[in-house]
């Protein structure tokens, strides 16, 4: 398989028998004009922790928090870019299950 081949597969995921995007494979960051690739799952920029859900229900994340502070869990919309929190506050968030 050609490197620009395998680049492209390592950058995709399946969900529900469609190929999406992953954070860190070059997607650009949701909201970023026309056509923009929108990230899935916990992401983080210069100032703030969120998560894009990239799917057609409302799923269930679990926010985890630095320092020991305790998580809390959050539902989110369908195809959503959801603000977490600071990201020197927000440490991870990953899908539980749908609401």
């Amino acid at each position: 398989m050609k490197n620009s081949m395998k680049a492209a597969v390592v950058g995709l995921f399946a969900v529900a028998g469609a190929l999406v995007p992953i954070a860190g494979a070059n997607a650009a960051p949701a909201g970023s004009g026309v056509g923009a690739q929108q990230i899935c799952g916990f992401y983080e920029n210069a100032v703030e922790a969120r998560y894009g859900h990239c799917g057609p229900t409302w799923v269930k994340i679990r926010v985890d928090r630095h320092n020991g502070l305790s998580g809390y869990d959050l539902c989110v919309p369908p195809w959503s870019d959801s603000y977490l929190g600071s990201d020197d506050v927000i440490a991870n968030a990953f899908y539980t299950g749908l609401c």
